[in-house]
């Protein structure tokens, strides 16, 4: 396999208004995941450096009371991801309910029960006076709806609902809501190897090293070779994120001389800077970096200021500032690039 792709598909969730056609509803749904997910790609939204994981079905009833394996699947899937991509310290990765808590925020977070096309940890009802969220944590695409966890991307086991093409689908409804759930996969039998994210990585190095390496069980996937793994959401999403920086030119500046004053983003303190800049108008005909040329030079720079003279006062260009910081994780360490942000010399008054 050479390519990850992605699917983002929020047609058929009637609990969210949506249906077979296309609907204003389904548009409104597009574009708030764009929204936030840009919105988390420039450190707007923000997630703690850690994982959370649980399992609803545990012990396996008809079988003697043994383990279930996709117990084991689904630890051993956030224990492996965790450890690389936040080290092994205290607090990287937690035992709770993905779903079922509000409050705290977690880049990943790992569950498995019981399913169905539109509930996860489908079990019977809770022991008298225990007070969770449904029928033993049980989490319904209906509860999506008002109910948002602050989770970016889920790793999620059970029946039926990665059958993502019926109506009220629950893995796909995970992405629906407002701010968070960027993405979802489904890892009944699978290893998902997410560790190249630890690298600055995005997610879909994850299911080419998955499908490359071999790591999918063949318990679910025993058809001729064929897997039925798949990311819902944008693969090209990464699990580092440095805020991008504000651009302005100096004040009372004119003529072909530009000063660019860059001050760092929220939390970015300590970046420093590459300026890139290409004729014309934002963005290039080519597409966002095309056509860019580094002109801060091989290092980069610690700012707070850029100055640059522009081959022809009379054209227009676009400048662009990312932020590069360097990133420690369980994995190894690396120097990330934020988003750039993109400042326009116009030269007409």
């Amino acid at each position: 396999m050479e390519l990850f792709v992605g699917r983002v598909d929020f047609a058929r969730l009637p609990a969210f208004g949506t249906g077979d056609t296309a609907m204003t509803p389904e548009a409104g749904l597009l574009s708030g995941y764009l929204n936030k997910t840009h919105a988390y790609r420039h450190g707007t939204i923000k997630l703690a450096p850690r994982g959370v994981v649980y399992s609803t079905h545990a012990i396996d009833i008809p079988d003697d009371f043994k383990l279930n394996p996709e117990t084991v699947t689904i630890y051993d899937n956030a224990i492996r991801n965790s450890s690389a991509l936040y080290g092994t310290g205290a607090g990287t990765i937690r035992i709770g309910d993905p779903y079922f808590q509000k409050t705290d925020d977690y880049l990943f977070g790992f569950l498995f029960g019981p399913g169905a096309v539109q509930a996860i940890s489908v079990t019977k009802p809770n022991p008298p006076g225990v007070g969770v969220e449904g029928d033993f944590m049980q989490h319904t695409t209906a509860q999506l709806v008002n109910s948002e966890s602050k989770i970016g991307f889920y790793v999620l086991s059970g029946s039926y609902f990665a059958d993502f093409q019926f109506n009220n689908d629950f893995m796909r409804a995970s992405l629906a809501t407002p701010s968070f759930g960027f993405a979802a996969v489904w890892t009944r039998g699978a290893e998902w190897e997410f560790q190249d994210m630890a690298l600055g990585e995005p997610l879909g190095m994850g299911m080419l090293k998955m499908f490359n390496r071999g790591f999918v069980s063949t318990r679910w996937n025993t058809s001729n070779g064929r897997v039925v793994e798949s990311i819902l959401g944008d693969p090209t999403l990464r699990a580092h994120v440095i805020a991008s920086p504000t651009v302005t030119r100096q004040q009372n500046e004119s003529g072909s001389t530009v000063t660019l004053n860059i001050s760092p983003g929220s939390g970015a303190a300590g970046c420093t800077y590459y300026v890139y800049r290409a004729q014309g108008l934002l963005p290039p005909a080519n597409g966002a970096s095309a056509g860019f040329s580094l002109i801060s030079g091989a290092n980069s720079i610690s700012g707070p200021t850029f100055q640059s003279i522009v081959p022809d006062g009379a054209q227009e260009y676009t400048f662009m500032v990312r932020a590069v910081k360097g990133v420690t994780t369980g994995a190894g360490a690396f120097n990330h690039l934020s988003q750039g942000t993109y400042w326009v010399y116009d030269p007409t008054p």
